[in-house]
């Protein structure tokens, strides 16, 4: 056997647990799933190896259904449909429960009986993009869809052409009776009546009949028309009428100059999120999360930097309950596409090495060492994996074990021309009251702001905050109704889960850069790289001051004390419990930063530099986790 690393060896085989069956390299096997009410996972295998222990894994690409891709399922597709992906994972062998067989669409219609082993692929599906190859597919029937081996479909004697009975306004018993069959264009009104009343189907077809439902097509597809009858051939984006988001988005050029930081402005890309989105919303608490596939790009465009206005004014408001005037937010942005190039070519000239358009498969944690897997096979060690993913982080969701976040800000906007009064921007402004999206509501919340890529141009966000739920709309849901009330609106920007200004997104994690990257310096130069160690560097952080707080709520409960017992009812007292463990740790905090710090920070030069490490993370912690990294007084 050929060892491919030490301690491990390459395996010709594997006998599934159990049982005889034996599953050897490019065998498709049912893989069991977390949530045992799921169908089991389609996979092929792709290596077989042992540890030095005799644990034995396997090296899969999975399959696919219809329904776990990033389109859903279609009404084309069959049951036993599955899309060859180029997802990579490693599983323990011990997950196998069987092996299947996976048919090329042509060898599948040709079965004389359809096992519940059998299955058929047509297409390859790249899981990061949601493309498929080929991206083209024959169309039949006056419908123009194509093929799905599951429904019975009838065949012109005169163009040899193929149509579903319900489309010749006929049923499916009534399909079953026919002798010969012309469509409209081949016969006269006579014809057609004849071939109505005495036309069955081939007697192939007949006798596939008898499997039962509608799963009657194979004897159909044994005829299926020759190559050389003129067919139709539409991409599969086209089979479904476009949403008008589509639409919009598809006709729009994109700028270098507009764009979000860390958002998406093709449709495709709103697709991929989208399915992240939804596989959030329906994840189960218990489930636990596999090994991931990531596609990483480093294509961001630029966000809009708004340079020549400084002095702007800002506007809050609530449904017409009044407005609110402050200064000094919003007044300056960041273009990530110069960021990124600055900070790209710092990079280059200290050595690294940057992988563009990589899938990540595997992430291994070691004593002494972090080892990166990619999908083509190579290995990149490291001493520190730095996980900058964001929200849709793998890594995050292993983690977390698979829970859901606690709360989601869903944010949609646009960059347009054309603003002639745009001297002011809105920090937060809702125009509508609570309002219904597919089967759950939505708060509506507006941002704009004039945009650096010219004087008419302004940028525009609307946000809502949602528990993650399987109800939830889907970001072009959002889109569709961003559309349609943008005219009775303005225009506005993004909003982060707990501050609409202050920590969203990319600001958030500027606020932390100076106090990041110096700790993460110090734990590499220190080999300070345990997991209690790296901990320290993500401690508990609030986005508010305790006094400022304080000060909001006392007056609110001298000038209203009777809107005390409609929050209570409103948000529930476990809610209410839960805020108030954050709101003691938040004046703890501020004890801690306000008059221990003073006493220690002066004694750090003394300590051992372990512990020294560790004060500054601790210090720094309780400065964040109070939100006094800000300065209120600060008048620059």
């Amino acid at each position: 056997m050929a060892k491919t690393k030490p301690g491990k060896k390459d395996l010709d085989s594997y006998t599934i647990k159990g049982t005889n069956k034996v599953v050897r390299p490019g065998d498709c096997v049912l893989m069991r799933p977390s949530d045992s009410d799921k169908p089991p996972y389609v996979a092929r295998v792709e290596k077989i190896e042992a540890d030095h222990r005799n644990n034995v894994k396997v090296r899969v690409r999975w399959y696919y259904r219809p329904e776990e891709s990033i389109g859903g399922r279609r009404q084309f597709h069959g049951a036993k449909e599955l899309f060859l992906s180029d997802h990579f994972d490693v599983q323990s062998a011990h997950t196998i429960e069987g092996k299947c067989i996976v048919h090329t669409f042509k060898n599948y219609t040709k079965l004389e009986n359809v096992g519940t082993e059998d299955y058929f692929c047509r297409f390859e599906y790249k899981a990061a993009t949601g493309s498929f190859t080929p991206d083209r597919v024959a169309v039949y029937c006056k419908c123009e869809m194509p093929y799905n081996p599951d429904d019975l479909m009838v065949q012109c004697e005169g163009c040899k052409d193929w149509f579903h009975p319900s489309c010749m306004g006929m049923t499916i018993e009534e399909a079953k009776q026919l002798n010969q069959f012309l469509c409209s264009d081949c016969s006269s009104d006579d014809d057609a009546k004849r071939s109505m009343n005495s036309s069955p189907v081939s007697a192939t077809a007949e006798a596939k009949m008898r499997n039962g439902g509608l799963c009657l097509s194979h004897g159909s597809f044994a005829a299926l028309p020759p190559l050389r009858i003129r067919r139709n051939f539409y991409p599969l984006a086209q089979l479904t009428a476009p949403s008008r988001t589509q639409r919009i988005m598809e006709s729009i050029s994109v700028s270098g100059e507009v764009g979000g930081a860390g958002g998406v402005y093709s449709y495709n890309a709103l697709k991929r999120l989208d399915g992240l989105w939804s596989s959030i919303c329906s994840a189960s608490p218990d489930e636990s999360v596999a090994a991931f596939n990531l596609f990483i790009r480093f294509d961001v465009t630029g966000l809009s930097h708004v340079h020549h206005s400084l002095n702007l004014q800002n506007r809050c408001g609530f449904e017409g309950k009044g407005e609110i005037w402050v200064n000094d937010i919003l007044n300056l942005g960041i273009l990530p596409a110069k960021l990124i190039d600055v900070m790209r070519n710092r990079l280059d000239s200290l050595g690294g090495v940057i992988f563009e358009g990589c899938s990540v498969s595997h992430i291994s944690i070691y004593e002494d060492a972090a080892v990166v897997q990619l999908a083509d096979g190579k290995i990149l060690s490291s001493r520190l994996v730095i996980d900058a993913m964001g929200n849709f982080s793998p890594v995050v969701r292993q983690i977390r074990c698979g829970r859901k976040p606690d709360g989601v800000c869903l944010v949609v906007g646009s960059c347009c021309r054309g603003f002639k009064e745009n001297t002011k921007s809105d920090v937060i402004f809702s125009s509508a009251s609570v309002k219904r999206v597919g089967q759950s509501v939505a708060q509506y919340f507006w941002e704009a702001f004039p945009a650096g890529s010219g004087p008419l141009d302004r940028t525009t966000y609307m946000f809502t905050y949602l528990f993650p739920e399987p109800e939830c709309p889907l970001l072009e849901e959002l889109l569709e109704d961003y559309w349609e009330l943008m005219p009775q609106y303005q225009f506005g920007d993004s909003s982060g889960i707990q501050s609409p200004v202050s920590f969203g997104g990319f600001g958030s994690l500027t606020r932390h850069l100076g106090r990041l990257s110096a700790g993460i310096y110090e734990a590499v130069n220190g080999n300070y790289l345990d997991a209690r160690s790296l901990s320290l560097l993500n401690p508990y952080m609030d986005v508010i001051q305790f006094g400022p707080l304080v000060k909001t709520l006392g007056l609110v409960m001298v000038t209203r004390p009777l809107i005390i017992p409609s929050i209570f009812k409103q948000v529930g007292l476990p809610v209410l419990v839960d805020w108030s463990g954050h709101f003691l740790m938040l004046g703890y905090y501020t004890f801690l930063s306000s008059y221990i710090d003073p006493l220690i920070r002066p004694l750090l030069s003394s300590f051992p530099d372990k512990t020294k490490y560790i004060w500054k993370q601790k210090l720094n912690a309780w400065k964040y986790g109070a939100g006094l990294d800000y300065n209120l007084n600060h008048t620059e």
